[in-house]
């Protein structure tokens, strides 16, 4: 993962404590993962965007895809280590 838009990502994770800028930042480093086929990654910035910002439905929507994409016995898994969520 590299470029500007990820570069700018991380700028504000490091910079910024506005949780909507965060929000955005983590989206868009969960799309980029998502793009690379590092689904693992994609979930923990599309979760963590979630959790900054309930409100916007596009991380949740992406989580989503990467929920559909994981094979079925990792989505069991990994939804157990969630508590069920």
């Amino acid at each position: 993962m590299s470029g500007p838009a990820v570069r700018d990502a991380v700028s504000t994770l490091l910079h910024e404590v506005d949780p909507v800028a965060r929000c955005q930042a983590h989206t868009t480093l969960g799309r980029k993962a998502l793009a690379n086929d590092d689904l693992d990654t994609a979930e923990v910035h599309l979760r963590e965007a979630s959790d900054l910002d309930p409100t916007d439905e596009v991380p949740r929507q992406l989580l989503e895809t990467v929920t559909r994409r994981q094979p079925a016995r990792r989505r069991g898994f990994a939804s157990w280590l969630r508590g069920g969520r």
